[in-house]
């Protein structure tokens, strides 16, 4: 079933009743597990900040968002996971995320989207917004809004989408912009993913880092072999 807003403003006011209390300092910074990719943030994703994970079709940007939604999850915070159908319940349960601490807002269309992320930012029972931005949407939200909304909560917001144009707003409002591509190879174990920093407002821009790609010894791992999209599990909207 697809989430409307009512529906899901029902939901969290079951589920998390009284909501509006912060898990984590204003200070603090939601964390990857992958020391490099932490690094590269200045300590992680600050609270109150949209931070943009842009790149192709499978190029690794959901894996990555993975790795914060595990490490948030092993310090019991909340975290929404909000998407138009491209959800695999089997690779983020790989990725070490504890579901419990896991709601997952499928939507259909992007008003559905837009008005979903609105409630989801509103309620404070969410330490990280994870937002898969529809591919086809003909309107895009207001960034400024969205940006308003972030500055008064103890929330950051994760947004995955595709490379936006030169003009797109959302490259002003963005405090952090992430460029993630795969890099393929026919060498074994050569084979890896590169991020770029191209905008930060803590740190310089330019700045990028590699990380290998199926490497079983390394803190970071995409599993391309698990299967599916979109599994019910759940509260499936």
């Amino acid at each position: 079933m697809v989430a409307s807003a009512a529906e899901l403003r029902e939901l969290l006011e079951r589920r998390f009743p009284g909501s509006g209390l912060a898990l984590m300092p204003e200070h603090e910074r939601i964390k990857s597990g992958v020391d490099a990719l932490d690094e590269l943030l200045s300590g992680g994703l600050r609270l109150g900040t949209l931070t943009l994970l842009s790149g192709g079709l499978s190029c690794g940007k959901t894996s990555l968002a993975q790795a914060f939604a595990a490490h948030m999850s092993r310090q019991q915070g909340m975290v929404a996971w909000l998407h138009g159908g491209s959800f695999s319940a089997p690779s983020v349960a790989a990725a070490g995320v504890d579901l419990d601490c896991l709601l997952q807002v499928r939507v259909r269309g992007d008003r559905q989207w837009r008005e979903c992320l609105d409630v989801l930012l509103r309620d404070a029972a969410f330490t990280l917004v994870i937002a898969d931005f529809l591919p086809l949407q003909r309107r895009s939200p207001n960034w400024q809004r969205v940006r308003r909304l972030l500055v008064a909560r103890p929330c950051a917001l994760l947004l995955l989408a595709a490379p936006p144009a030169f003009a797109d707003p959302l490259r002003d409002v963005a405090s952090v912009h992430l460029h993630v591509s795969r890099c393929w190879s026919d060498v074994p174990g050569a084979e890896h993913i590169e991020v770029l920093l191209e905008r930060s407002r803590c740190s310089s821009a330019g700045a990028r880092l590699q990380l290998p790609y199926g490497v079983q010894d390394f803190s970071f791992l995409l599993a391309p072999e698990l299967p599916g999209l979109g599994q019910d599990w759940n509260e499936e909207f």
